[in-house]
């Protein structure tokens, strides 16, 4: 009944000692394959003799005699190309893979994927498109695709996988598209030619992305028109590569034809804001006078950037500009600096005053009306060091505006000038919460010495030692510090703290992670919660009369105590305590939500943000995107945020610290 079937007469005779035996009233079953495995039936000895002996020495000759007409006849090629045929054992075993993975499903070992990939047969191969049918999961699938990756290594399954999987790569479900396009990457030079036509024909953006992914390389070495329309169209963070990776690959096109089609990308509407943003920063990073060719395109680009009307990317453009050290279209620049968003007109006046435009003199700035104005003026008088310069700066140190104020006593530190020590003491006895704190770091970082918020302290060492005193290095400085922190650590918290940080600011935020996540036990035995509400109480009790304040525990929403700073009293702390004891863990975590709630509030100069986890909800959930959209906001703001991270590292907490001079800690 088979005999002119070639893969099954071989598969007749690969009987050898050891093998299961079997059992079955047809001694040759349902197309030649055996109705059961297991049971003992000894086949006479005659047909021993016949598969052990003469038959496979028939075979051999038969197939070494088609060889030299398989050429020209296809049929013969056919015969006399190497089979894969799996033995008995196999077939049992592919069968009971199938039948657990049919079962089981998502939750099936992914060595049993392995194992049928290993087995490099077409029953195998049907095995694994069988199972792409039982299981729901992208990942489970792409381990599957992953398996059928090593059925290549078989040269007659290698086609027909590669289709398959191209076939699913080009699908329009997504789940299976991804799962098949992040195996294929993997798959090595043999399959970039598939990856290319996902890369370019796919409806799936993030397909596309996983696709480019595995012919990065290529692509980067070879940074043709062609190849820098593939990537516009592809390119996403993180599928594709690192934020840093997508930059190096973007400023690799940089012919006058690209920066004529990277300028066409930022100005069509239809294209992501997120993948805009990675091309202004990308031509943001070349620097000046570069090229005749790079200087001219990465204006054309940013400018192009700069004159949409989405305020966001308007600002990083102008950001991009001034990193650069300016721009040659003024015009468009001092329009932007009539912006009514206060981050764009900000970035405008930087970028202008940066170019040289006459209207943007920092001194000028100096003394405008708008606080953004002078708050502009204070960063680049402090860049400036001429007397003139530092003595407008010393001005703006009593700016009426407690922004510009903070921008000022910033660059003051920065500048290290001893001439600002005695300025710096004088406005230590007149303010009050957290910008009292910055004057004491400002002049820690000057004079290396720590006399805290004591303005008399400071006067009376400052008349001592003034005329002889020497600047200290800003590595004495940082041993001075180190001590300091060392000492307090010693001597055990503040009277007032959070987690360890001290509450030196009037006007402040708490915002505590009340996620699902926050429900797991804590290092100290309680849950992660329980530790959060009895800190939170601590901090409450010890707090003065007088402070404004707010509570915002989020997880899927933000749900405030207030919508604006309260004034701690007796019978606002009660009723502060009361709300903290009742917040309960469930939902997710949007931290974009919760920061967004205590930027609304002017007020607010200082925010202590509290998480254990990454953020899962929200209109922004990608930590580098999150990062970037609170440093625009705090551009103009410059609000202090300290963050304390739960049960783990937490990248993104540790970046809004550093970005906002504040202070990050790990608890467990």
């Amino acid at each position: 009944m088979h005999q002119n079937d070639p893969a099954v007469f071989a598969a007749d005779f690969a009987f050898v000692p050891g093998s299961p035996r079997v059992t079955s009233t047809d001694s040759e079953g349902i197309d030649g394959v055996p109705p059961s495995f297991g049971a003992t039936h000894r086949p006479p000895s005659t047909q021993i003799m016949l598969r052990r002996f003469l038959i496979p020495a028939l075979v051999a000759s038969m197939l070494a005699g088609a060889r030299p007409a398989a050429a020209q006849n296809p049929v013969l090629a056919s015969v006399a190309a190497p089979l894969t045929v799996p033995s008995f054992q196999d077939e049992a075993r592919i069968h009971e893979i199938s039948k657990i993975i049919k079962d089981r499903k998502d939750k099936a070992p992914r060595a049993l994927f392995v194992e049928l990939g290993q087995m490099a047969n077409f029953s195998a191969f049907k095995a694994l498109q069988r199972a792409l049918d039982d299981v729901k999961s992208q990942w489970t699938k792409q381990a599957i695709y992953s398996a059928m990756g090593q059925l290549r290594k078989n040269t007659e399954l290698a086609p027909k996988v590669m289709a398959r999987v191209k076939r699913d790569a080009l699908s329009r479900q997504s789940t299976e598209s991804r799962a098949a396009t992040a195996a294929m990457a993997a798959f090595g030079p043999g399959a970039h030619e598939a990856l290319f036509e996902v890369a370019r024909l796919s409806g799936d953006r993030s397909t596309r992305a996983l696709a480019l992914k595995g012919i990065l390389a290529k692509v980067s070495a070879d940074p043709s028109d062609a190849h820098l329309a593939l990537v516009l169209g592809a390119l996403v963070v993180p599928q594709t590569t690192s934020r840093q990776g997508a930059l190096d690959l973007l400023r690799r096109f940089r012919t006058e034809d690209a920066f004529k089609r990277l300028t066409k990308y930022v100005g069509n509407k239809k294209n992501p804001t997120r993948s805009k943003k990675l091309v202004i920063a990308a031509v943001g990073g070349y620097k000046l006078d570069e090229s005749d060719v790079i200087d001219t395109g990465a204006d054309m680009v940013l400018s192009k950037a700069a004159n949409q009307k989405d305020p966001i990317l308007q600002y990083y453009a102008l950001t991009s500009m001034a990193r650069r050290g300016g721009t040659a279209n003024l015009r468009l620049v001092e329009k932007l600096a009539k912006a009514k968003d206060d981050t764009v007109r900000r970035a405008a006046l930087l970028v202008g005053i940066r170019s040289g435009a006459k209207k943007s003199d920092p001194l000028t700035l100096a003394v405008a009306k708008d606080p953004i104005a002078r708050q502009a003026s204070a960063i680049t008088l402090g860049e400036t060091l001429s007397d003139e310069a530092l003595d407008a700066l010393h001005g703006l140190v009593t700016d009426e505006d407690h922004i510009v104020r903070a921008e000022a006593i910033r660059q003051l530190a920065e500048r290290r000038d001893l001439r600002s020590v005695l300025i710096l003491i004088a406005r230590l006895e007149e303010e009050k919460g957290r910008l009292r704190a910055d004057i004491r770091d400002a002049l820690s970082s000057l004079t290396g010495r720590d006399y805290g918020l004591n303005a008399k302290i400071w006067a009376k060492f400052w008349k001592a030692e003034k005329d002889t005193f020497q600047i200290p290095t800003g590595e004495q400085v940082a041993k001075a510090q180190a001590a300091k922190a060392e000492k307090k650590k010693d001597n055990g918290a503040s009277s007032v703290a959070f987690y360890g940080i001290d509450i030196v600011s009037n006007r402040f935020a708490l915002i505590i992670d009340t996620s699902g996540s926050m429900s797991a036990k804590a290092y100290t035995g309680p849950t992660r919660i329980e530790v959060a509400k009895k800190q939170l109480g601590k901090t409450l009790d010890r707090l003065r009369d007088g402070v404004l304040f707010n509570v915002i525990p989020f997880a899927t929403a933000a749900r405030p105590m207030e919508e604006r700073l309260i004034e701690l009293g007796v019978d606002t702390r009660d009723e502060s305590k009361k709300f903290a004891s009742a917040l309960r863990a469930s939902g997710g975590t949007n931290i974009h939500d919760a920061l967004e709630l205590a930027f609304e509030d002017v007020r607010v100069d200082t925010i202590y943000l509290l998480s254990d986890g990454a953020p899962s909800a929200g209109p922004i959930t990608d930590p580098t995107e999150l990062r970037d959209e609170i440093a625009r906001w705090n551009s103009v703001r410059g609000v202090t945020i300290h963050c304390i991270a739960v049960g783990q590292d937490h990248p993104l907490l540790r970046g809004l610290a550093t970005d906002s001079s504040g202070k990050y800690v790990r608890v467990d």
